[in-house]
């Protein structure tokens, strides 16, 4: 048995090097786990580039994934077994992302032209609203009350770490927001706490002006950047108009004047009268109703013509906002407001 076991070693001490390790195909990743950007403002990582193919090779280039990411490396040649370090650098996203940026690195290898490097992450913010866009819906003019519309604030934080609590709410006088409930605590991740807090948000009571409204809050964050979000909602009045936009269309310099009608009617059904429209701008004149009617017939629907004027000047673009003051039976006061465009052309003459 001895004198196999030399006659074996005899044999593989006689191989040449290169037939030691058998050839393959440069590459790596590397995963950096979970990252905060407010405690991790930038992810890096170093591989060594090992030339494994079995012949010399030399390094032409790179081409990587992200825009982001900051790529060195050196343009070498390298002998089998060599290497040479290549750096990923990119800034952390301040919010939640998994992913995995690659880099190729080019090489005049005739079997393993490309060698190919992954660098993986998975990022959190310490806070955020969803949604971050809150639709409540449509109201009333005349409601005081509305249904609140739930939303919830999360927190992130790993779990050896205290994670953010809710500071002040800052939010316009308009908007109502509450807690809803006991916060939920899991994990979404390995290593990760996530400290659901369940909110609402509605409208608060009080006059309403009919259109559509935008209004952002926000909420800050003990030891951290807050977290934001927007509120949306419609108020309706008693009457609307259709169409609720009237485009008089292209037109030239000189041009008679183009009318268009819109009808305004209850939304109830229910008949109103017409105190009086505003046009908000000498270009546009009302047709239609008459003055001296106006405030005296009572209807479910009323039809406004308007006629545009050629302006004296050239505007590439005109546009404005015809308000329509109404009455209801009962004595309740609206506005409608229908919004109106124009193009113009230069005279070629």
């Amino acid at each position: 048995m001895a004198k196999r076991t030399l006659i074996a070693a005899a044999f593989l001490l006689s191989l040449p090097a290169g037939c030691a390790t058998k050839p393959s195909k440069p590459g790596g990743s590397f995963d950096v786990g979970p990252v905060f950007a407010s405690r991790t403002p930038t992810i890096a990582h170093q591989f060594q580039v090992k030339n494994t193919t079995g012949s010399t090779v030399r390094i032409l280039g790179e081409n990587h994934s992200c825009t982001c990411t900051d790529v060195t490396i050196t343009k070498a040649t390298l002998p089998p077994g060599a290497s040479t370090p290549l750096t990923l650098k990119l800034p952390t996203p301040d919010n939640y992302s998994k992913v995995t940026v690659s880099c190729v690195i080019v090489t005049d290898s005739k079997n393993y032209p490309e060698w190919v490097y992954e660098l993986s992450y998975e990022s959190f913010p310490n806070g955020v609203i969803r949604p971050d866009r809150i639709d409540l819906g449509s109201h009333d003019m005349g409601a005081t009350t509305g249904a609140a519309t739930p939303f919830v604030v999360e927190t992130f934080s790993r779990e050896d770490q205290k994670p953010p609590e809710l500071g002040r709410i800052n939010a316009p006088a308009a908007l109502s927001i509450n807690a809803d409930g006991e916060p939920i605590v899991d994990s979404p991740s390995g290593g990760i706490r996530r400290v659901t807090h369940r909110m609402t948000v509605g409208l608060k009571g009080g006059p309403r002006e009919p259109g559509a409204f935008a209004l952002p809050f926000d909420m800050s964050l003990a030891g951290s950047m807050g977290v934001s979000a927007m509120a949306t909602w419609r108020v309706v009045g008693s009457t609307e108009a259709v169409p609720s936009h009237i485009f008089f269309g292209s037109m030239t310099l000189g041009d008679s004047p183009v009318n268009k009608r819109s009808v305004v009617r209850s939304i109830d059904g229910k008949p109103f009268r017409i105190l009086g429209i505003d046009t908000g701008s000498g270009d546009v004149r009302v047709l239609a109703p008459p003055e001296p009617n106006q405030g005296k017939e009572v209807a479910s629907e009323h039809v406004i013509e308007v006629a545009l004027m050629s302006p004296a000047r050239f505007q590439r673009v005109m546009s404005g906002t015809v308000t329509v003051s109404t009455q209801s039976g009962e004595g309740r006061r609206d506005e409608v407001k229908i919004p109106w465009s124009a193009f113009f052309r230069q005279r070629s003459d």
